[in-house]
């Protein structure tokens, strides 16, 4: 077992066109209390052609940037991996912002077992919250629930840590998932006998998204990457498809963070999400659509 100050983390952050928002994570982590000789940042642009401002790395400390063609942000946080020189990994994403101790909290948690899997809170936040939209009441109550993943053994990776033995065990993501990797990672663990624990103290700010474009762009990445892996299973996939929300529609009454009429306005979404994944479904499945990244 390490103690807490030796553990040295890789900070692995996938990125797609997405350089203004990674510039706020990169703020974040460059004011960690965590000790900055004691991790690293790589940045793996998964858009190779798209490069950074000029001026991007001014004053930031411990970043570096590399390339992966791969499409996929599995491919690019696999490249980051092999990249990467320490020992433990904490995985989060470019439009995240961690709090100043998130290092130190996912720290405190890894230190205490060889082979854990650390996930710790995504929290959803709106624009303006006196003025929260049917999309942002959405995300806030469906986004990334890491606490509800952790109660059925899965986390995001928006906020993930890990031993590097833990990941090549596992065998790293599977690299030709679209979405759905991390939790595919979380299932493979398991079977390793590899313990997921959760730390709530270990958070990272997430926007909510507030435009339908956002949304529809969100729904329709993980339906059409969903269809493509689970096509050869079609009816079961239809019938969860066609399926009253049941889970979902409970989620969302039972969130203590919405009003009532921010609650409703996120059911009125949900009907407008199932209807574009039945949609993307089968245009991927049956007329061979390809996936958005």
């Amino acid at each position: 077992m390490h103690k807490q100050n030796e553990i040295k983390f890789s900070v692995i952050i996938p990125t797609y066109s997405s350089w203004g928002k990674l510039s706020k994570c990169l703020a974040a982590l460059n004011k960690q209390t965590y000790d900055q000789d004691k991790f690293e940042v790589i940045v793996v642009n998964n858009l190779p052609g798209d490069k950074p401002p000029c001026t991007f790395l001014n004053n930031l400390n411990n970043i570096r940037i590399i390339e992966e063609s791969s499409p996929g942000s599995y491919a690019a946080r696999n490249k980051g991996v092999e990249s990467s020189k320490f020992r433990y990994l904490a995985f989060t994403d470019s439009d995240c912002i961690p709090t100043e101790n998130w290092l130190q909290e996912l720290a405190k948690k890894i230190m205490h077992s060889e082979t854990y899997l650390v996930s710790g809170k995504v929290n959803i936040f709106p624009k303006n919250a006196d003025m929260i939209n049917m999309v942002e009441a959405y995300d806030i109550a469906l986004g990334i629930n890491q606490h509800l993943y952790f109660k059925k053994g899965l986390a995001a990776t928006a906020n993930l840590a890990m031993k590097r033995e833990v990941f090549d065990l596992v065998d790293g993501f599977d690299s030709t998932l679209l979405s759905g990797g991390d939790m595919d990672f979380c299932r493979r663990a398991k079977l390793e006998g590899i313990k997921l624990v959760y730390n709530d103290l270990a958070i990272v700010h997430h926007p909510a998204r507030n435009s339908w474009g956002e949304l529809r762009e969100k729904v329709e990445r993980i339906s059409g990457a969903r269809a493509k892996v689970k096509g050869k299973d079609f009816l079961r996939y239809l019938i969860s498809i066609i399926s009253p929300p049941i889970v979902r529609i409970h989620i969302i009454v039972k969130n203590s963070d919405l009003s009532n009429k921010y609650k409703l306005k996120a059911l009125l979404v949900l009907l407008f999400v199932k209807i574009i994944q039945f949609k993307e479904y089968f245009a991927v499945l049956l007329f061979n659509k390809k996936p958005k990244r």
